[in-house]
């Protein structure tokens, strides 16, 4: 006996259970206080847009500002982290490295900073060679532009990667 062709197609091609769509979320936030949002909105839905604002004026973003110029990116830099891969020992590594904020103590950042731009900080354990060394370029390029513009005036204290994460 010969099925009719919509009978065939209702049987092979239809689900009882099709898979629901992710909601889709457009998020205006700013600063640090959604970031705790934002780990929960990732058990929810995958389909997120942020929209933050450019004018963070604390910590290690003013002091880019001062001595480099540009938009403040802190904000931006804080969301990202949020946001980035945790499924592997490396992205975790990388995630804890490109999170860490140096000492507030100056001459213990300076130092840190140093030991980080130079490849022989702890933070690069579980960090692979080809992240390593794209990441420590944007560093030197960074220390660079620190040495050429800041006439030796430019304060670690409490900084933290956002420079590098707007390269990568």
């Amino acid at each position: 006996m010969a099925s009719s062709p919509n009978r065939h197609h209702r049987r092979c091609y239809s689900n009882p259970n099709p898979p629901q769509p992710q909601p889709a979320l457009l998020v205006f936030s700013g600063g640090t206080a959604f970031n705790g949002v934002v780990e929960d909105l990732k058990n929810f839905t995958t389909r997120v847009a942020h929209v933050l604002p450019v004018s963070d004026d604390g910590g290690s973003t003013a002091e880019i500002v001062r001595v480099l110029g540009g938009p403040a990116v802190g904000d931006i830099r804080s969301r990202c982290l949020r946001l980035s891969d945790q499924s592997t020992a490396e992205a975790l590594a990388v995630r804890n490295l490109l999170g860490h904020r140096l000492p507030l103590e100056p001459l213990q950042a300076k130092s840190e900073w140093y030991s980080i731009v130079e490849g022989d900080h702890v933070l690069w354990k579980g960090v692979s060679k080809p992240y390593r060394e794209t990441i420590r370029s944007f560093l030197v390029y960074f220390q660079n532009q620190i040495l050429c513009r800041s006439e030796g005036s430019f304060c670690f204290s409490n900084g933290s990667f956002q420079w590098v994460e707007l390269e990568l």
